[in-house]
């Protein structure tokens, strides 16, 4: 047999037909590719499968592929490994090896027939060792990749992907190329930062974004999981190309480079026709080079946000401000609608309004509202013009007027929460924790839907009353901008560059320490913060914080008072009046706000039993991935009257496993604050910029990119590295002086406050849980940005202000 059959280096010419694949693997005929693509690769050689197949054949290995499957991959793995290297075939990796340079280190990588196809990548099923030196080292690295087609891994992964029984001999798929693996020896980069480059977005499937994950040294870091990597994203080609750097904790790669590294991955797309994974590395002088590529497996259809029905849906109204990342079909289906139906019956019930289905919007899982839902029936319209026309004016003039209607339509809401609606929730969720040891399985459902449905008739309550709070702000700071502000700069005070929000700081908490009804979502699959090793947290130093915040206000009032000084008698009572409404609603907008989730802990441990029970009939594997069912499917396995588990029972699990895959997926984008066009989106974007505090006019300009602008949420300035927090599992990566950036914060989520200096969200407003608790800390927050999370990334310093609304970025 001819040495040129083992040998084949990557500098040769290669065809690009069925026969490269065959004699190289996926990863070696991928690597001669590039090199004729005139990009830069390390000089190196393929073992060929040929190699492979002689070393069988020489030490009689064929008979093994006929042993019982169980044993057969213990046993090849064995006999690749300990098998003597044919003298001939030994002579001629060595000497391929001697061309590269006397004992130079040297990457061993495995190149099976099967790997980095379109339809299976293989990555990591087989074998690669890198720093290999010397000809001994670089024998046994060879024979250990041949031994990695067998680990249970690799022959678990072949079958999953339609290669039959090895066993049987029937090792292929129709179409395939025979099992082999080759064997790629490349010259060790002396790399200086190394990673991967995807030409699509891998979880947007977005076609024009490169995406690259970078570190410092050996790209093994990154696989490893040693390195946090650093996360760029390049938009388009060329001159034009916007560069992002999401994450730069290892400072691997300069914008330059970034930009580099993604023109040559698209120039590889381009070549081979389709979206790439790629691995690159940069060497001490600058060299970028090319070390693998292959085609992106399983990339999703590009994500859209579109409205499912006509109109419009908003991220940041209602319930979705308690949804800071997907929700799962079981609190979609169940909880959510079950909320959502107490709370249209309740507004039916007051003034005889009912919306009409979908109450909600789900895009790629992201939970979306609207104040009219799916739309208003003409009589409903007709039945509030002939008994409520009054409410209609006052809902018309309550961002400018809130005290008109305010006693007649606010305030008895206010006193029918504090005196029936939060009692009787309060004795619901006792009652059923009282029978929670003794209920029934079908107790458990109709407790759940009892409490959800009064957790909706409270929302109703919060909202109306609650919701009053934002309005009433509002025009307190409309009369700040228009009476008082100006008076403030002339005098050189220091309130005016704070702005109105300072008069509703320092208010009376509701709590002195974070309840343990405290939730991370209201969707029920994250823990309460009551559950676990913990327990409630404490406010840090919330009490010295709450009272240098009265401090604040108090002194605000009076610089208030002081500026009005003067002016008409009827002016100055105006000024109490909006005082008195925007600081009781917002008070009583927290207290609301604090009580709302009192019977998750009940109705979490609720549904985990129901889950068990139907792990214990075979439909899920654990009782956690009740989760991931829809209502009608929980139905269906609790509807049988059967005890014990029967054939008749839908295993559910493969359809769990894929939508956790999908839900994780989903959390990592980034949602759009409105789908459509929403009722009332513009009007409040109107009311957002005349709550601003006029910023200095070199640094409130939308235009530049550095400059990122949201809802004022609560006063001051501060600076400090970013640090974004996805969720509860990146809490305990937060550290104190760090800015907070999130999708959207929850009660659970109060201690971080505690150590932040400045907070930022992606959605909220001037009422959510972030705009609330950041005054109560006395921090700067901005909410509202849309994609801070994108946009920023750990470690980079930025300045909020919390006044105008606006971040100040810095390279």
């Amino acid at each position: 047999m001819s040495d040129l059959q083992w040998i084949r280096w990557l500098d040769e010419p290669v065809t690009a037909d069925a026969h490269a694949l065959a004699s190289l693997g996926g990863k070696g005929a991928n690597l001669a590719h590039l090199h004729a693509f005139g990009l830069l690769t390390p000089a190196g050689f393929v073992i060929t499968t040929a190699a492979y197949d002689d070393f069988l054949a020489a030490n009689q290995l064929g008979h093994l592929m006929a042993t019982d499957p169980e044993s057969l991959s213990a046993r090849m793995r064995e006999a690749m490994r300990e098998s003597p290297m044919p003298g001939d075939l030994r002579v001629a990796i060595l000497a391929a090896y001697q061309q590269l340079g006397a004992d130079r280190a040297v990457a061993v990588r495995s190149s099976g027939t099967a790997e980095d196809l379109a339809t299976a990548s293989f990555a990591g099923q087989h074998d690669t060792f890198l720093n290999v030196i010397g000809p001994d080292a670089l024998l046994a690295a060879t024979q250990a990749c041949w031994a990695s087609l067998w680990t249970p891994r690799a022959v678990a992964y072949r079958q999953q992907h339609g290669w039959a029984d090895e066993s049987a001999g029937e090792t292929e798929p129709a179409g395939a190329p025979p099992l082999a693996l080759a064997v790629v020896v490349q010259v060790m980069v002396d790399a200086e930062s190394a990673g991967v480059a995807f030409t699509a977005n891998p979880v947007t499937g977005d076609r024009t974004e490169t995406t690259i994950s970078a570190v410092r040294g050996l790209g093994e870091r990154l696989v490893s999981g040693e390195g946090v990597a650093d996360e760029w994203v390049v938009r388009g080609r060329g001159p034009g190309a916007q560069t992002t750097c999401r994450r730069g904790a290892e400072h691997a790669l300069t914008t330059e480079q970034a930009l580099e590294v993604a023109e040559v991955a698209r120039r590889i797309e381009q070549q081979f026709g389709a979206p790439q994974d790629i691995e690159w590395a940069i060497d001490a002088d600058g060299k970028l080079f090319v070390l693998q590529a292959r085609p992106m497996t399983a990339l999703p259809e590009p994500v859209t946000w579109v409205s499912p029905t006509r109109g419009g849906w908003m991220r940041n109204f209602r319930l979705g401000e308690w949804l800071p990342e997907p929700v799962t079909p079981l609190c979609e289906t169940w909880l959510l609608t079950r909320i959502e139906e107490g709370e249209v019956a309740a507004e039916a019930r007051d003034y005889g309004l009912r919306l009409r289905h979908p109450y909600h919007a789900l895009a790629n899982g992201w939970y979306f509202s609207s104040p009219v839902g799916g739309g208003v029936s003409p009589r409903g319209l007709l039945y509030v013009l002939t008994h409520h026309p009054q409410l209609l004016a006052i809902l018309a003039l309550s961002t400018r007027r809130p005290e008109y209607g305010e006693q007649s339509f606010i305030a008895p809401v206010a006193r029918r929460w504090r005196e029936e609606t939060l009692p009787r929730y309060q004795r619901l969720v006792a009652t059923w924790e009282a029978r929670e040891v003794d209920a029934s399985l079908a107790d458990l459902v109709t407790a759940i839907d009892h409490i959800a449905s009064t957790v909706g008739d409270y929302l109703w309550d919060l909202s109306v009353s609650g919701g009053h709070a934002w309005k009433a702000e509002h025009a307190l700071a409309r009369f700040y901008r228009r009476y008082i502000v100006r008076r403030l700069a002339t005098s050189d005070d220091a309130a005016a560059s704070r702005g109105h929000q300072d008069l509703v700081l320092g208010l009376p908490a509701p709590y002195t320490i974070t309840p343990p009804h405290a939730v991370h979502s209201l969707d029920w699959i994250r823990p309460t913060l009551g559950e676990g090793e913990r327990g409630p947290l404490g406010a840090h130093d919330l009490a010295e914080r709450h009272a240098r915040m009265t401090r604040v206000r108090e002194e605000a009032e009076q610089a208030c008072r002081k500026a009005l000084a003067g002016q008409p008698s009827r002016r100055r009572r105006r000024f109490e009046t909006l005082l008195a409404l925007a600081q009781r609603y917002a008070a009583l907008r927290e207290e609301q706000a604090g009580w709302f989730t009192l019977g998750w802990p009940f109705l979490r441990r609720a549904v985990l039993r129901l889950g068990a029970e139907a792990q214990r009939r075979g439909m899920i594997a654990q009782a956690e991935d009740v989760f991931f069912l829809t209502k009608s499917e929980l139905d269906e396995c609790l509807g049988s009257d059967q005890a014990e588990p029967h054939l008749g029972q839908r295993d559910l699990r493969a359809a769990v496993t894929a939508r956790r895959s999908e839900w994780e997926r989903q959390r990592r984008l980034t949602p759009p604050l409105t789908l459509g066009n929403p009722l009332g989106a513009r009007f409040i974007a109107r009311i957002v910029d005349g709550m601003r505090t006029p910023a200095k006019p070199h640094a409130d300009d939308g235009s530049r990119p550095d400059v990122l602008r949201g809802m004022p949420a609560s006063p001051g300035r501060a600076t400090g590295p970013v640090r974004v927090v996805r969720g509860p599992e990146d809490f305990t990566r937060f550290q104190p002086g760090e800015v907070l950036v999130a999708q959207g914060t929850a009660p659970a989520w109060t201690p971080l406050f505690g150590l932040a200096v400045a907070v930022v969200t992606d959605g909220g407003s001037l009422a959510a849980h972030a705009s609330l608790v950041a005054r109560e800390y006395g921090i700067p927050a901005v909410v509202g940005v849309g994609d801070a999370t994108v946009r920023l990334r750990d470690g980079q310093r930025v300045t909020v202000d919390g006044s105008a609304g606006i971040i100040e970025t810095q390279a």
